[in-house]
């Protein structure tokens, strides 16, 4: 979701969006700590707020903020038992970084084991999904889903191979 702001607004739009994102993550931190969530509200706040990710480099990580922002509102959403508003700011997340996504798992259970209600549940991520989809399809339109695997015919061990390696290159096992 930031890469197009370069062209609208250069340089200085899209990192302005990462220092929205430093802004909107301080936000949601101060509302987690106003609603009592954390024992030592103060150093949870300075902490997260002087890491250096936020404070030296978010120009160098500029998906980074934004994206942890969503997932921090969402994950106050959840405790707040907005659960649609959570699966929404999860989706979104994705725009920044797909990995993001992974979140809704933990959610989903938190959601599962506070409510039971599978309905609901499935309605989360279904939520989740095409506001994933949604956030994502400017590279899915750019880019497709196209791997450079397709074009060479490997058996079906090796394709097994390829894929468990780029699983745990997903998950960062594998370093990029």
């Amino acid at each position: 979701l930031e890469a197009p702001l370069v062209h609208f607004g250069g340089w200085q739009a899209s990192n302005l969006l990462a220092t929205a994102g430093g802004a909107a993550l301080l936000a949601a931190l101060l509302f987690l700590a106003s609603k009592k969530r954390f024992q030592h509200p103060f150093f949870v706040v300075a902490g997260i707020a002087w890491l250096p990710v936020v404070m030296k480099n978010a120009s160098s990580t500029m998906d980074y903020l934004p994206g942890l922002a969503l997932l921090v509102w969402a994950y106050a959403m959840l405790l707040e038992r907005r659960h649609l508003l959570c699966a929404l700011l999860i989706g979104l997340a994705c725009g920044f970084r797909p990995t993001n996504g992974l979140f809704l798992l933990p959610g989903l259970l938190y959601h599962f084991a506070d409510r039971r209600d599978a309905g609901a549940g499935v309605r989360m991520l279904l939520l989740a999904l095409f506001a994933g989809a949604a956030a994502l399809s400017p590279a899915l339109l750019a880019y497709g889903l196209k791997t450079s695997y397709a074009v060479m015919d490997f058996d079906l061990k090796t394709r097994a191979m390829l894929a468990g390696y780029n699983a745990l290159q997903l998950f960062g096992v594998i370093g990029w």
